[in-house]
């Protein structure tokens, strides 16, 4: 453990009890006890799982949804031609038009 990882605890009157630390990228360690045995896991939470609960649910989203937009929601302009080359262009193939119906007629 690090010394700034969160533990929950959890203790009974029986003497059994639970200690969880999220150590992040999905990665849990869980240790449970009683007067006898001690029980260490651990767990990686499932995808989308990003409060560690166990479930996907809205609280995840909110999570994802907090966290993870933004840079892809940006608008991306798209170049358009210019009226000058337009202008160009159109000068260009009236004059063509004009030569091929000039030579068509001799």
């Amino acid at each position: 453990m690090r010394s700034n990882d969160i533990v929950q605890a959890t203790h009974r009157t029986d003497g059994k009890g639970s200690f969880r630390s999220h150590y992040g990228n999905g990665l849990f360690r869980n240790i449970t006890y009683t007067a006898t045995t001690v029980k260490l896991q651990n767990l990686l939470a499932i995808e989308g799982d990003t409060d560690g609960d166990g479930d996907t649910d809205t609280a995840d989203l909110t999570t994802g949804i907090i966290n993870f937009t933004g840079a892809m929601n940006t608008a991306v302009a798209v170049p358009e031609p210019s009226c000058t080359v337009l202008l160009v262009l159109a000068i260009g193939c009236l004059s063509a038009m004009r030569t091929i119906n000039h030579r068509s007629k001799f």
